[in-house]
C-alpha cells in the first residue's frame, strides 16, 4: 500500500527522532487522520438522501420520533412517566444532534418532570416556544421543576395539575403567587387545576390577566371569592368545582361575570351558585339570552340554587345540554316541580317539543335501603325525523338526584307527571328494580309510541312483569278480540339487554322468555326483534330456547355474530 508522505515518514525510522520524540509525532499523526475521518464521515453523511432534507422537515420527523415512542392515551396513566428512548435520535450523527438541540419546539413538547435534570434541559433548549406543562403526582415527578417551568409565565400555553396528594397550602402559595403567577399570562389557553385536600385558590392568580385564555378548571380548591378567578372574554370552557360551606358569588357579580363571557360553549359550576338575595330589580331577569354560544351547561348543587339560579340567567339557547345534579336531600314532589318549571321557562325554545327518548337509572342501589340510592333521568327532544336508535348519549336533558329521600317510586312519577310523554320513542333503564309494578304501569302506559327499550345489567322482574302485558291492564277484553279495548306499548318492537347477567338473580331468564313469548306472539303489535349484548349475558342454550318458543322473533347474540364473523 502506497501511503501517504506524512504516514510514511513516520513508518520508515530514521537516526533524527528519539523514541520519545517519535512517539508525539505518531499521536499528533492519528489525531490528524481521525479528524479527516469524522470530516469526510460527516460529509458521506450530508449527501446521504434523509440529510439533504432542509432542517425544518427534518425537525419534524425527529418530533414525530417522539410522539411515537409514547404509550398509547387510553394506557399512557399506567405508565410512571414517559417513554426516553426517542432520545436516541440525537445520538445518529452530528446533523441530526445540531437539528434535534436547535428544535426548541421538540423539547418543548417533550416537556415531562419525572427526571429532574432532563426538565432542566428541556426547559433550557426550549428557548422561547410556547411551553405545555402536565403535572400528574406520579411518584417520581419533581416539583422542583414544575416550579422552574412556571417560572416562564411569559412563554406558557397550557398548565394542566392534578394532584391528589399532599398539597399544602404553602407549596400552591409557592408554585403560583411566589412564581410570578401574579402577573400577565399573554399567551395562556388552558389553565387546568384539580387538588386534594382541598385548599385555598390563590388571591392574586394572574392578576395581571390572561388575554388568551380559552379553558379554565378548577377543582378540589377553596374559592373564596368569585374575584380570585381569572375570568376573561375569550374564555370557552369553564369548570370550577368549590369547596362545600365556602362563600358563594354574589347575584350582581356573578350574573356580570357571565354577560362578559360571550364564547363560553361549556359552563360546569359545583357549589358555586349564588344563594343570596338580590339588591336591585335589574338583577332579577335579561332581557336576551346570557349565554349565546353554549352548547353545554352542568349545575351540581342544591335545588333551590339551581332552581334561582335557571330563572335568573334568561334563554338557554336551544342546541345546549343542560346537565343537573341536586346535592340536597329530596323528601317531597315540590322541588322536582319547581326544578322542571325552570327547566322549561329558561329552555322554552327546546322543551315545547315532547320528548322522544327517556332514560330512567338507579345507582348503588339495594333492596334493603332504596333512599339511599341516586337517581338520574335523562330526556332527549326531537322535533325532526325520528331517530331509528337512541341511547344515553342522546339525552339533551340529565337531572340528577343524589339524595332522594322521597324514594325512587314516588321520584319516577313525580318526574314523568310533568311532561307530555305521548311521543317518546325509546326507553333506557338502569338498575330500576326497586319501582314496583304500579309505577310501572303507569309510567308504560304514556307510551303509545314507544318502540325500543334499552335495559342494563340488573333488568326489574316488576318491569318483565308489566311489559308481557299486551293490553290495557284495566281492560277486561281479550288480545284476541276484534276491538281490543286498548293495546299496551302498541309500538313496540324491539328490546335490546345490554350486560344482563341472568345467573345474578333466579327467575330472570324465565321472566324474560316469558315477557318476550308473550309480546312476539300478539298479533296486532307483535315484538320483532330482542338484541343481547355484553359478555356472559346469555348462554346457546337460552338463545335456542327463545328461538324455539318465539319462532317470528328475530334473536341477536352478539357473541354469536361474532363467532359468526371469525369464521368468515
Amino acid at each position: 500500500m502506497e501511503w501517504p508522505l506524512p504516514t510514511r515518514g513516520l513508518l520508515e525510522p530514521t537516526g533524527t527522532l528519539d523514541a520519545a520524540a517519535r512517539h508525539k509525532k505518531i499521536v499528533e499523526r492519528l489525531e490528524e487522520l481521525d479528524r479527516e475521518a469524522q470530516a469526510l464521515k460527516s460529509c458521506n453523511n450530508s449527501i446521504a438522501p434523509i440529510n439533504r432534507l432542509p432542517p425544518e422537515v427534518l425537525s419534524n420527523i425527529l418530533q414525530f420520533s417522539y410522539v411515537a415512542a409514547q404509550p398509547d392515551e387510553e394506557v399512557r396513566d399506567y405508565y410512571d412517566g414517559p417513554n426516553f428512548t426517542w432520545i436516541w435520535v440525537t445520538h445518529v450523527c452530528r446533523r441530526w444532534r445540531e437539528v434535534a438541540l436547535r428544535c426548541s419546539t421538540l423539547w418543548s413538547e417533550s416537556l415531562s418532570f419525572t427526571k429532574p435534570e432532563f426538565a432542566r434541559a428541556a426547559i433550557n433548549r426550549s428557548r422561547d416556544a410556547p411551553l405545555e406543562i402536565t403535572y400528574q403526582n406520579k411518584p417520581n415527578e419533581s416539583i422542583d421543576s414544575l416550579r422552574e417551568a412556571l417560572s416562564q409565565i411569559h412563554r406558557i400555553r397550557s398548565v394542566n395539575i392534578y394532584h391528589n396528594g399532599d398539597f399544602s397550602q404553602l407549596r400552591l402559595k409557592h408554585l403560583f403567587e411566589l412564581n410570578g403567577w401574579s402577573g400577565t399570562a399573554p399567551i395562556l389557553e388552558t389553565l387546568r387545576l384539580s387538588t386534594g385536600p382541598v385548599v385555598d385558590m390563590p388571591e392574586v392568580l394572574l392578576k395581571g390577566g390572561a388575554p388568551a385564555l380559552k379553558e379554565l378548571s378548577i377543582g378540589g380548591v377553596s374559592l373564596k371569592s368569585w374575584s380570585y378567578i381569572p375570568l376573561g372574554p375569550a374564555l370557552v370552557h369553564l369548570d370550577l368545582s368549590n369547596a362545600p360551606g365556602t362563600p358563594r358569588p354574589a347575584w350582581i357579580d356573578f350574573l356580570e361575570a357571565l354577560r362578559r363571557m360571550p364564547q363560553l360553549k361549556r359552563l360546569s359550576l359545583s357549589h358555586f351558585l349564588p344563594i343570596g338575595g338580590y339588591s336591585s330589580h335589574s338583577e332579577l331577569s335579561w332581557s336576551s339570552t346570557t349565554l349565546p354560544a353554549l352548547e353545554s351547561l352542568g349545575l351540581t348543587d342544591d335545588a333551590f340554587a339551581i332552581v334561582n339560579t335557571l330563572n335568573r340567567i334568561g334563554r338557554l339557547p336551544y342546541s345546549a345540554n343542560l346537565n343537573i345534579s341536586i346535592c340536597d336531600p329530596v323528601n317531597e314532589e315540590e322541588p322536582v316541580i319547581q326544578l322542571l318549571d325552570a327547566v322549561k321557562a329558561c329552555w322554552a325554545e327546546k322543551t315545547h317539543n315532547p320528548p322522544r327518548f327517556l332514560e330512567i337509572m338507579q345507582f348503588n342501589y339495594s333492596s334493603r335501603n332504596t333512599n339511599e340510592a341516586q337517581v338520574r333521568f335523562g330526556v332527549a327532544f326531537e322535533d325532526g325525523e325520528e331517530k331509528t336508535i337512541y341511547h344515553w348519549s342522546s339525552a339533551d336533558l340529565t337531572l340528577s338526584f343524589l339524595k332522594p329521600e322521597l324514594g325512587i317510586n314516588r321520584l319516577v312519577l313525580a318526574f314523568t307527571n310533568q311532561w307530555d310523554l305521548s311521543l317518546v320513542q325509546a326507553l333506557e333503564v338502569f338498575g330500576t328494580i326497586n319501582i314496583t309494578q304500579d309505577s310501572w304501569t303507569a309510567i308504560l302506559g304514556k307510551f303509545p309510541k314507544l318502540r325500543e327499550i334499552l335495559i342494563y345489567t340488573d333488568p326489574s322482574l316488576n318491569l318483565l312483569g308489566v311489559l308481557r302485558l299486551v293490553q290495557s291492564p284495566n281492560s277486561g277484553e281479550a288480545i284476541e278480540s276484534p276491538q281490543p279495548a286498548w293495546l299496551y306499548l302498541p309500538a313496540l318492537s324491539r328490546v335490546q339487554f345490554i350486560d344482563v347477567y341472568h345467573g345474578r338473580r333466579q327467575g330472570i331468564m324465565e321472566e324474560v322468555l316469558a315477557f318476550l313469548t308473550s309480546r312476539s306472539q300478539c298479533m296486532l303489535a307483535p315484538l320483532k326483534e330482542v338484541h343481547f349484548s355484553g359478555e356472559d349475558t346469555i348462554d346457546e342454550d337460552d338463545v335456542e330456547r327463545i328461538r324455539k318458543a318465539c319462532p317470528g322473533l328475530n334473536v341477536v347474540w352478539d357473541e354469536e355474530s361474532g363467532s359468526s364473523d371469525e369464521e368468515d
